[in-house]
């Protein structure tokens, strides 16, 4: 087992080695999408990433007006959080649709949904042990953590890495079939195409791009990396979900932003779960958690903390 140490809370509750067992009702309970799910959350997320959009063009603002993209870079973190639900098809109610709004949300955030979706099916299937497509992280030093948030290059690296998956000479480990191999090409060419689509509209208005787009998008990935960290970091072993998995307790406006992934055990228990049901998993099995974080705020100051003692 790796050393588990309370970060940011953790230790609350005392937890068993797996859960008790949900009963048939409580299951169609959970798997059920209520008829506002997807819609509604998804409009909110644009809905905010508009609002911040107006603050991050509004001149009146001076330098100001440029804190918005930390939140615009966490809108689109969420993004990925909604492509998430695609990945387990409890967005919509058919594969194909599941596919087309995976590849939606990920476009604009230069990611490849199907190469991503089968690496993260691989990471549900080994958690923690051998073979895990998540690396196991454990920072010494303050700068192994803020390199992990984000490089200024990472951004572009990670789009390269999903784009390049175009040419049969790339793949990766995780695409074996035949079909996945050809849906990553065809979702880098919709990356590549929307790149295009990017660069021509930046040459015609870079200033309204950089602000509502490029700029936004260099906080995508410290953001992403930043909600995602807490999910397993110096957790036990798995593949068992209690002593393996994290969540963090966020407030109501975060939780819509990233789409209630922060409940990341509940996610691991019952990856069928619609995303707008986690919070009702969570107070199903909240008495078994052996890793519960107080806040991303408090996780992250723990780690900062811990790293620069060593």
């Amino acid at each position: 087992m790796s050393p588990s140490i309370p970060v940011g809370g953790d230790g609350h509750g005392e937890g068993r080695g797996r859960p008790r067992t949900i009963d048939a009702g409580q299951r169609d309970e959970l798997r059920r999408r209520p008829a506002w799910f997807p819609l509604l959350p998804a409009a909110a997320s644009l809905g905010v990433y508009a609002l911040l959009g107006v603050v991050a063009t509004t001149e009146s603002l001076g330098p100001l007006r440029f804190l918005a993209w930390p939140g615009l870079g966490l809108v689109m973190a969420g993004f990925l959080a909604a492509a998430h639900d695609c990945f387990h098809l409890s967005f919509l109610g058919s594969r194909r649709g599941n596919r087309i709004a995976g590849m939606l949300w990920c476009t604009p955030i230069l990611t490849n949904f199907s190469a991503v979706k089968v690496a993260h099916m691989v990471h549900h299937r080994r958690t923690r042990v051998e073979g895990d497509s998540e690396h196991r992280l454990d920072f010494h030093h303050t700068a192994e953590y803020l390199a992990f948030l984000g490089s200024p290059l990472a951004t572009a690296r990670s789009a390269h890495r999903s784009m390049r998956l175009a040419s049969e000479r790339h793949s990766t480990p995780f695409l074996r079939s035949r079909r996945q191999r050809r849906e990553a090409q065809q979702d880098a060419v919709l990356l590549m195409a929307w790149l295009a689509l990017a660069l021509g509209l930046s040459a015609w208005a870079p200033r309204t791009m950089l602000e509502l787009y490029w700029g936004p998008l260099a906080f995508y990935l410290p953001m992403a990396s930043a909600i995602a960290l807490p999910e397993h970091y110096r957790c036990g072993d798995g593949p068992a979900t209690l002593p393996s998995t994290r969540t963090t307790i966020s407030n109501g406006l975060v939780r819509m932003l990233i789409w209630n992934s922060n409940y990341h055990v509940e996610h691991h228990l019952f990856p069928w779960v619609p995303s707008c049901n986690l919070p009702r998993a969570h107070r199903l099995v909240r008495g078994e958690l052996r890793h519960c974080s107080s806040g991303y705020l408090a996780f992250h100051a723990r780690v900062l903390r811990d790293t620069s003692r060593r």
